[in-house]
């Protein structure tokens, strides 16, 4: 189990694109540095937060699609947010 956690881990941290794993709750539980840039926010300001109080957004989305996937089981492949990093960022799911 330690092993899978260290390849997860290290996969992520060393992915081009960001990353987020969450909680029942909704709330980040491991972020990577690319998501961590693009939100202009260290990683540990995200964990335990939810998005809603990271990023500018409409949770409702976000809420709909972590619901679904801890409901059924299945990927939501499909959903990306685009934005604009940066002071005046900009957001959309």
């Amino acid at each position: 189990m330690a092993q899978t956690a260290a390849t997860l881990d290290a996969l992520v941290a060393n992915a081009p694109l960001g990353f987020g794993f969450f909680d029942r709750d909704h709330r980040y539980v491991r972020v990577n540095a690319v998501l961590a840039g693009f939100n202009g926010k260290p990683i540990e300001a995200h964990l335990g937060e939810r998005v809603r109080e990271i990023v500018p957004v409409d949770p409702k989305p976000f809420d709909t699609v972590l619901e679904h996937v801890f409901k059924t089981g299945a990927p939501a492949p499909a959903f990306k947010v685009d934005g604009k990093p940066g002071p005046d960022r900009r957001f959309h799911a």
